[in-house]
């Protein structure tokens, strides 16, 4: 039984392609890694028919950073200091222009302190600040 159960997670992970291009388009699972200045970032999530999905999780050093929920057309960003705490949390949200995508962060931006709590908020409009705080 043991045999059998090796054999199939063996099987579904050597099935499980990722980086695909399918015309033209990012689909399905993408994990990349790039080294910058000694450290090693790496990004995983998944794409349809080229565009983010579901939540994609950035690494630093093997440690979240960043982490994205995308629905539709908004995403709902994290960012994250070195100890686990939040560090920013808003929306972005998906623009098409001409042949292009963006992402722009809208609406409301909270930060917060390195112990969680949350310090400042900021409004943006279409990725315009419109509410600086000095």
């Amino acid at each position: 039984m043991r045999v059998i159960v090796l054999l199939t997670i063996v099987v579904f992970v050597i099935g499980c392609k990722t980086n695909r291009i399918k015309d033209n388009k990012r689909v399905g699972l993408w994990i990349e890694t790039d080294s910058i200045d000694g450290s090693v970032y790496t990004s995983r999530g998944r794409y349809n028919k080229g565009i983010e999905k579901r939540t994609w999780k950035y690494l630093k050093n093997g440690q979240v950073y960043k982490k994205e929920v995308y629905r539709d057309s908004i995403s709902k960003t994290t960012f994250y200091y070195p100890n686990g705490k939040k560090m920013l949390e808003g929306n972005s949200t998906l623009s098409h222009e001409g042949e292009y995508l963006h992402w722009y962060y809208d609406g409301k931006w909270h930060e917060f302190d390195t112990l969680g709590m949350m310090t400042a908020t900021r409004i943006y409009v279409k990725g315009e600040l419109i509410n600086p705080e000095e």
